[in-house]
């Protein structure tokens, strides 16, 4: 996941200045919708005393306010939060859309499609990283043919002439 964003040598964390910094921006007036949406990317990443410092206000949030609370692993949030959530899982992206995508977009057939998803067990991430290694491997696999190509020629050109 943290590949996907660039951040791949990060140790995500929630400190209580980001904690704080939600609480500010909900205190805020909306003008384009009656909701606020908070959406907190990985939960599970708050420390103790982040997680305290929301929990009044996920218990309690201001009027038309929602939280969305997106977890890779629910046993690491804390139970004060867990317990003040509902829980809506989200299954994994059926093989027969992901199929789809992979032909529409990437020009994948069949089976190079089968290859990718099996490697990315559902999800979509996996499957856009196993697309671009599948890219990088067929662009390097290539460019080493024509090396070899080329050196070959050359070692024929040397070998007529020498």
């Amino acid at each position: 996941m943290y590949e996907f964003i660039g951040a791949e040598n990060l140790q995500g964390s929630i400190y209580v200045h980001e904690s704080a910094e939600i609480i500010r921006k909900l205190m805020l007036k909306t003008f384009e919708s009656d909701y606020k949406i908070m959406i907190i990317w990985l939960p599970e990443k708050m420390n103790i005393s982040a997680s305290n410092k929301l929990l009044k206000i996920i218990e309690e949030p201001p009027p038309k306010t929602l939280f969305i609370l997106v977890s890779e692993n629910i046993d690491l949030i804390i139970q004060t939060i867990q317990s003040r959530t509902q829980l809506v899982k989200i299954p994994k992206i059926d093989n027969e859309s992901l199929t789809k995508v992979l032909s529409e977009k990437y020009s994948l057939d069949y089976d190079q499609s089968a290859n990718v998803i099996r490697l990315a067990d559902g999800n979509f991430t996996n499957v856009l990283n196993n697309v671009r290694s599948n890219d990088e491997y067929t662009f390097n696999l290539e460019e080493f043919i024509s090396m070899m190509r080329k050196s070959y020629a050359v070692m024929l050109l040397i070998s007529c002439h020498g």
